[in-house]
């Protein structure tokens, strides 16, 4: 007795210190399977844009008309966890080139949920484009139509316009500060951040602060897909980027958070001055 009691307790010594590892190996793992996604979503997107004179997906409601690259508000249930806003051409925009397949638009670690009566339900979709880039589409604006998204959170406020002062981006050929290769299209954002189709980041520096916030699903870690059509991990540094577990006012807000290195990261990667 006293020896099988020995063999456990050092089975438990070695479980306890692969335990951390084989966590790590599993988050790699999810992160591959995301960066899959995201590249396979931007592969998506550069053929819509290949049907469509090379304008970019619709991207916001800037114009009020509520129409996004995918449909659904992750904010609401019964939205959250319905995949018809995934597959069906009349709400997902991409779903011509990614067929009825809706895993493609979930991350692995994405272990969100939506209570639907008392029951918990795997909410659909993890990814959400930079709102600096996409079209208006469906405006009650008729001049609207197909022109590039506005950005309305670009300069902090709500109240951006298109290039005035930062780039905004409704065609694929509009990409050129930043290149294609360092900007940014597509990205797994925090469950506790998530709502529409669009991630909104302020380019104020002084100080700097988060509109939407960015997955850390693979050991503090977003998987991006950028405009030239490749995709990358990058590896937070600032704890703070890591959403809280309080789900913000979905009345979008500018939350300070000073000097934060991975901020700025962002900012450089999602638009430029235009002038």
């Amino acid at each position: 007795m006293i020896e099988l009691l020995v063999v456990i307790a050092i089975i438990a010594i070695v479980a306890s210190l692969l335990l951390p590892a084989l966590t790590k190996a599993k988050q790699k793992a999810q992160g591959i399977y995301c960066l899959n996604n995201t590249k396979q979503l931007m592969v998506a997107m550069v053929m819509y844009a290949g049907d469509n004179n090379d304008r970019l997906p619709p991207n916001g409601d800037d114009d009020f008309d509520g129409i996004y690259w995918v449909g659904g508000n992750l904010a609401m249930p019964q939205q959250a966890t319905n995949s018809i806003f995934l597959i069906d051409p009349r709400y997902a925009f991409l779903s011509p080139h990614t067929g009825s397949q809706p895993r493609v638009y979930k991350c692995p670690g994405d272990k969100s949920t939506a209570r639907i009566g008392s029951t918990p339900v795997p909410r659909v979709r993890s990814y959400a484009m930079n709102a600096a880039v996409g079209t208006l589409l469906g405006s009650n604006i008729a001049e609207y139509n197909g022109q590039a998204v506005w950005g309305i959170w670009l300069n902090g406020t709500g109240g951006h316009r298109p290039n005035n002062p930062w780039r905004t981006y409704g065609k694929l050929t509009d990409i050129t500060a930043p290149a294609p290769s360092s900007l940014w299209m597509l990205v797994d954002e925090d469950q506790y951040s998530i709502d529409d189709g669009a991630f909104d980041v302020s380019m104020v520096t002084r100080p700097t602060s988060w509109i939407s916030r960015p997955g850390t699903y693979h050991n503090l870690a977003a998987s991006f897909a950028l405009a030239d059509g490749h995709a990358e991990i990058h590896k937070w540094k600032d704890a703070r980027t890591k959403a809280s577990s309080m789900i913000p006012p979905r009345v979008p807000t500018a939350q300070t958070n000073p000097d934060n290195s991975d901020i700025i990261w962002l900012q450089a990667r999602t638009s430029a001055r235009f002038r």
